[in-house]
């Protein structure tokens, strides 16, 4: 920045800071690692050879005048302009909870808090010196924190500063959650899904405050969020722009979900703000991105202990396009209860938009639809709708995510569902569907009757030899088998609805199980199927992987991922995947890289290398780690 311009801010900041009262100078609650790893380079962007101190006391809170290169213990830069700092340090907080962390400086520092960047260059107004404040959810124990700063022209000046304590928690009242539909905003006509106690109960209101009363209110399934209405709206009564919504849940742990740390995932657009209660009148929000857009992922850590919590999802469209997301991984490294892509079984809306009415079926017994008491809700953001069953078929409209519509007749394979939409009857593909009813008392229309020749029964892919398991599950929709664990693999089967199959294996990351029907043996998508018999870790991996699970180390320095991690014969991206590490797992810490971005760990029986920053301190510390090569 312009070097005057630069003084004359740095000293009217200071100025504001001390008149102010902004708080910088007071340390008596201020909670730091006891010594940070300095690495200072001379590039602006953290590239290139460092000087490094592994081991300099102190809080952060340094300011280098215009011309002066920057020496932190001993660490230093030759150079007084285009030089770059990254402080990191491990901090072990006593007491979980919400922490706010304050960072200030110049030309937009960051702070990473155990691989999370949580104040990053957006949201910094401008290149000035100012602060940035952020609530940082934390479990009890070790914590990485990373904070980096550059200094192209000028002054630089960086600060830390964090409490000793959480934060209390705030006291907003958060309605209770029913378990019943108020009788005056029952959705009818049609069939309704019929909630279990910890659904989401969700409200929605023509008006961006969720204020008066609700226009329209239902159910959705007890799993995450995943909703999207395209440029509509949920439900007829409710307006296609500037509407509002309110999602309530109940989860009691350990009955509904095992208690640890979990990481909530979500995004929406427009806007929403997303809290935990603990039903005993604190309010935790996590997310807060209310009244304005940013529809791209966030994510937070938030520990959840024995008892019970309301999860409350506010969601607000402005215009255009409208969809929310939310889903959570559990400390037990299991698959999130939807993937952070969106991808699996998404929730589903309740009200059916038209009651059935006797329309004649092509090429059946009767010229009457006979009401089957089952439905189909969409649960994909467009279906295309036909007039026979067959992509090749003209279109007679598209279906919107979340509708539901009855059920009057399948293809004989329940590939195809022929279904009753405002009185017009037509087909759509049953995998779009989630079914809420029996499609075994549906009747089955043969392809012939609708004047298309029924699909060509593929080849099985050749026999493998199977492992002897006791595990069962039932699909939950029409699934299609593929020759392997992947969604663009060819498939080689299907499975109808509600069937009970028998279940031999899973693939590393957890979506995929190995099953056979009907002679056919292959993959399936595993959200999609419940096990009925048997348990998740009685499968073995079946994949080519390495297991991913080992037993827990107890000895020595332990470190816990918290994403997805690739281990690796070597320090760095170019050396091969040997293994992987599943959210949640711990591993021992045998060694760390020179350039300290790489932790030598040992997994079971692997011995490799893994991406420090996903890792977080659980046991031991981080400086008793040799730097090691190899």
């Amino acid at each position: 920045m312009n070097r005057a311009l630069s003084r004359w801010l740095l000293i009217c900041a200071l100025a504001v800071m001390v008149v102010g009262g902004l708080g910088y100078g007071a340390r008596t609650s201020h909670a730091a690692p006891a010594t940070w790893y300095v690495q200072i380079y001379s590039t602006p962007d953290w590239t290139g050879a460092a000087s490094e101190d592994p081991a300099v006391a102190g809080v952060i809170d340094y300011t280098w005048a215009d011309g002066v290169a920057p020496t932190i213990g001993a660490a230093s830069s030759v150079n007084t302009d285009g030089f770059s700092i990254r402080f990191t340090g491990s901090d072990t907080f006593a007491t979980a909870g919400v922490y706010q962390f304050t960072l200030a400086g110049d030309e937009r520092p960051q702070l990473i808090i155990d691989g999370i960047t949580y104040i990053s260059t957006s949201d910094w107004a401008s290149d000035a010196l100012s602060s940035v404040s952020k609530n940082v959810p934390l479990t009890a124990g070790s914590h990485t924190i990373v904070v980096q700063m550059k200094d192209t022209a000028g002054n630089a000046t960086i600060q830390l500063t964090y409490p000793s304590g959480p934060l209390p928690p705030t006291n907003t009242p958060v309605p209770p959650t029913n378990t019943t539909i108020p009788p005056t905003l029952t959705p009818t006509p049609g069939a309704v899904y019929v909630p279990s106690t910890n659904a989401w109960y969700a409200e929605f209101f023509n008006n961006l405050d969720m204020s008066g009363t609700a226009a329209y209110a239902g159910y959705y399934p007890a799993s995450g969020l995943n909703l999207s209405w395209g440029q509509g709206s949920p439900n007829a009564a409710v307006q296609v722009d500037n509407f509002s919504a309110r999602f309530t849940r109940t989860i009691n742990i350990p009955a509904d979900m095992p208690a640890g740390t979990y990481k909530f995932y979500a995004r929406a657009d427009d806007a929403f703000r997303f809290y935990i209660n603990n039903n005993a009148g604190a309010d935790y929000l996590l997310f807060d991105f209310w009244g304005y857009k940013r529809d791209q992922m966030f994510t937070a850590d938030f520990p959840l202990s024995n008892g019970s919590y309301t999860f409350r999802f506010e969601y607000q469209e402005l215009s255009s396009d409208a969809s929310l997301f939310l889903t959570w991984s559990p400390p037990n490294a299991q698959s999130p209860v939807l993937n952070p892509d969106g991808s699996g079984s998404g929730a589903t809306a309740t009200k059916a938009p038209g009651a059935a009415t006797s329309t004649a079926v092509p090429g059946g017994p009767t010229s009457t639809v006979v009401p089957t008491g089952t439905s189909g809700t969409v649960n994909v953001a467009i279906l295309n709708f036909r007039a026979s069953p067959s992509l090749s078929a003209q279109i007679l409209q598209k279906l919107s995510s979340g509708f539901t519509y009855g059920i009057q007749g399948k293809t004989p394979d329940s590939t195809w569902l022929y279904i009753n939409v405002n009185g017009t009857l037509g087909w759509v593909m049953a995998q779009y569907l989630t079914i809420t009813g029996d499609l075994n008392v549906v009747p089955t229309i043969p392809y012939e009757s609708a004047g298309i020749s029924p699909t060509a029964t593929p080849s099985p892919i050749p026999a493998i030899e199977l492992p002897q398991t006791d595990v069962q599950g039932l699909t939950l929709a029409n699934l299609y088998i593929r020759s392997d664990p992947l969604r663009r693999a060819p498939t080689v089967g299907l499975i109808p609805w509600n069937t009970t199959i028998q279940v031999y294996g899973k693939d590393a990351g957890h979506s995929w199980y190995l099953i056979a029907y009907n002679g056919v043996v292959g993959w399936s998508y595993a959200p999609l199927i419940r096990l009925t018999q048997g348990a998740f870790n009685d499968l073995p991996y079946l994949d080519g992987s390495v297991p991913v699970y080992a037993p827990v180390p107890t000895q020595g320095i332990i470190a816990q991922a918290f994403g997805n991690m690739r281990i690796r014969s070597g320090p760095g991206l170019t050396y091969t995947t040997i293994s992987r590490a599943q959210w949640g797992t711990r591993v021992e810490v045998l060694g760390i890289s020179a350039n300290r971005q790489w932790l030598k760990i040992r997994h079971g029986d692997v011995v490799g290398w893994s991406s420090a920053p996903w890792y977080r301190i659980v046991q031991g510390s981080l400086s008793d780690v040799p730097t090691v090569a190899q």
